[in-house]
């Protein structure tokens, strides 16, 4: 509740061995012993503001007569990677295994012992969170005057180094490396060299301790794949301040397990301050969030107990600044946390929030969805999820030219170069993947689509449904069918104003406009007079092109129009009070021919009159002429002013047959 979660608790000998889960925005304070021992100290408020967490035992005796300058120097050649590197050399040590106190505690800690001057860095590494990285100084290149310079800069493109782990990695110009004037010795954060490694004959050694840049080290260990323990601390980010201390404190176990004589002086470059930034932090914002009502005294001692320097501005605002390790912390909501959690979250009482209560704002977008798709997985349609993007020969082939497409500047692969203006494609290629496995798909699918207009991309809703057949030849009844799904479709969605079109008549022939439909079996959707979508089969050279089934049809529709035109006020009219008379025709038309052309035919001559018009029978086959169907249609006359008499509807279903007659189509 208050930090992190522990793993594990076991005893080993004397010690207890905690195994604790570090949350990686903490990795960088609480990578190492010391930081886990500062939270302990804050949940249990041991000694408040006046904890002090310094390294014991780093005092140590340099060797006078030799000056380091006089046998290193550094030059960091990128800054913003390195924002700080310090180094101290040891001379005269003796490597052999470690004393049984560090050997013990290496492997209790799951850490393989190597020898003393390894071990040593581990150590440390394990104490402070600070990676330490040792140089064999004899094995290093040297000018003419003896002394070594050690580069930290970014590797020249496939340079090569042979790391500790005995693997020949290949860099490149962005990849940053420790090297002398003899090629890299380490990649900077992440492995060390053969080279510059330390060995039973070593002597003599540099000890860096430094800072990289987090984005580097992550992006470089990932790169080569390497992943290490310094590594993940530095991908995470780590303070520059604990750089002496953890440098020091090596520099003195060496000094006392190794007999080693430190050289005088250290080199240090770069920064060597953290910049932290003061927080303006309000008391009274955080109770509010918190749900407490914790005084000033009690959000001081806690802010305090994490080291933080907290100043009053005025009555509730104060200026907080957080310490140099705590590079976490970096807005109010931050110390709003820390306060929350070291309070304790079941200290905190639950109270229901004083808010106005409203009904929310109707989503309608919302509501004519969820109805749209409710309505189509009920007539036996599935919903598929696919990418909103399209690939060129996808698009091409489509009939999507490349100019009207808009061109990702990431792209996850070519077949996700473009955002999609159509659902069709990608879907229809998703679904015939899955084909394999039945002999009949019907899918749909609502999701956005994109085109570039009036100098800005457009994004609007689309609904694709797709109904595809395996050995089936009977594409005219396979159209009727979802024709059919989708007119009831929209008249459950409410929508009475709906006329299906032939596509011949609407497009005049004008083939681009057909895209990916065949020309013989499409009709165009217009509601309230409107064009918003197509239904038709696939063109059967697209089918053939991808070794698809020819059965398919698509239809595509504008949701957002659809649900723009589903929402508009309708005004509800009473039902009328004079009575309804019923006549039925039956026309004989073309094969081709939509029903909704012939019903619509039967309303415009009957206008007002007319009270609703039914198709109540469809025959094709026997008895008729080939390509011929017959349709009948059950016309109900009612006024909502008069009645009306028998001869006037006659006379309105004279002219009715007279209309249709002249079409073409014979009145039977």
């Amino acid at each position: 509740m208050r930090s992190w979660e522990v793993e594990d608790l076991k005893r080993s000998g004397d010690d207890w061995i905690l195994d604790i889960s570090i949350l990686p925005n903490r990795m960088s304070d609480a990578s190492g012993h010391m930081g886990v021992a500062r939270e302990i100290s804050a949940i249990l408020n041991v000694g408040g503001s006046k904890s002090k967490f310094i390294l014991s035992d780093t005092a140590f005796k340099e060797n006078k007569s030799k000056i380091l300058s006089k046998y290193l120097t550094i030059r960091v050649l990128d800054k913003k990677s390195c924002p700080r590197y310090m180094a101290r050399a040891v001379f005269n040590i003796k490597v052999a295994p470690s004393p049984k106190w560090l050997l013990d505690r290496l492997i209790k800690l799951g850490v393989a012992p190597i020898n003393n001057i390894v071990d040593v860095t581990n150590y440390v590494l394990l104490e402070t969170g600070q990676p330490l990285h040792a140089f064999d100084y004899d094995k290093l290149t040297k000018n003419s005057k003896g002394k070594v310079e050690i580069l930290v800069r970014k590797a020249s493109d496939k340079e090569k180094i042979a790391t500790l782990d005995d693997q020949n990695r290949i860099l490149s110009s962005s990849d940053l490396v420790i090297a002398d004037k003899g090629g890299p010795l380490a990649i900077a954060g992440i492995k060390g060299g053969v080279r510059g490694g330390i060995s039973e004959e070593t002597k003599n050694i540099i000890i860096e301790a430094a800072n990289f840049d987090p984005i580097t080290v992550y992006k470089t260990s990932k790169k080569l794949n390497i992943e290490t323990d310094a590594a993940k601390r530095f991908a995470a980010g780590l303070p520059k301040t604990q750089i002496p201390g953890a440098l020091n404190r090596a520099v003195y176990l060496i000094n006392k397990i190794a007999q080693g004589a430190p050289v005088s002086g250290a080199i240090d470059t770069g920064a060597n301050k953290q910049s932290n930034i003061a927080i303006p932090f309000s008391l009274g914002r955080t109770n509010s969030m918190l749900g407490t009502r914790l005084s000033e005294k009690q959000a001081r001692s806690i802010l305090s107990a994490i080291g933080c320097t907290i100043k009053l501005i005025s009555k509730d605002l104060f200026r907080v600044t957080p310490p140099s390790h705590r590079l976490d912390l970096v807005r109010d909501q931050d110390l709003i946390e820390e306060i929350g959690r070291l309070y304790g979250y079941e200290n905190i009482k639950t109270e229901a929030p004083k808010i106005l209560a409203y009904a929310p704002e109707t989503n309608s977008a919302r509501i004519t969805r969820n109805k749209t798709k409710d309505f189509l997985v009920k007539a036996g349609f599935i919903e598929l999820r696919t990418y909103s993007f399209v690939g060129e020969a996808l698009a091409a082939a489509f009939g999507l030219r490349k100019e009207e497409l808009i061109e990702l500047d990431n792209p996850m692969s070519e077949d996700k170069k473009f955002l999609q203006p159509m659902i069709t494609p990608r879907l229809l290629a998703e679904a015939m993947n899955n084909f394999k496995y039945s002999d009949e798909l019907n899918i749909f699918e609502i999701s956005n689509v994109f085109e570039y207009s009036d100098n800005k991309i457009n994004e609007r809703e689309h609904l694709t449904a797709i109904r595809a057949i395996k050995n089936n030849d009977d594409t005219l009844n396979n159209f009727r069918i979802v024709k059919g799904v989708l007119s009831d479709m929209l008249a459950a969605l409410g929508l009475s104003d709906v006329i299906w079109r032939p596509a011949d008549t609407v497009f005049k022939g004008n083939k681009n406009k057909y895209m990916f439909w065949s020309t013989s079996s499409s009709a165009v959707l217009e509601v309230d007079g409107k064009s918003i979508g197509v239904v038709g089969m696939l063109r059967p050279d697209i089918s053939s092109g991808f070794s698809w089934p020819h059965n398919i049809v698509v239809a595509e529709i504008n949701f957002s129009k659809l649900v723009q035109e589903s929402n508009e006020e309708h005004e509800y009219r009473l039902p009328s009070r004079y009575p309804e008379a019923v006549r039925d025709i039956a026309v004989l038309v073309d094969g081709n021919t939509l029903v909704d052309e012939v019903g619509s035919e039967i309303a415009r001559i009957g206008k007002s009159l007319i009270r609703d018009i039914e198709l109540f029978d469809y025959y094709e086959g026997e008895n008729l002429p080939e390509g011929k169907k017959s349709l009948a249609f059950r016309v109900i006359y009612q006024s909502q002013t008069r009645t009306l008499s028998g001869k006037e509807i006659d006379d309105m279903h004279k002219n009715i047959i007279t209309a249709l007659s002249a079409r073409g189509w014979e009145v039977r």
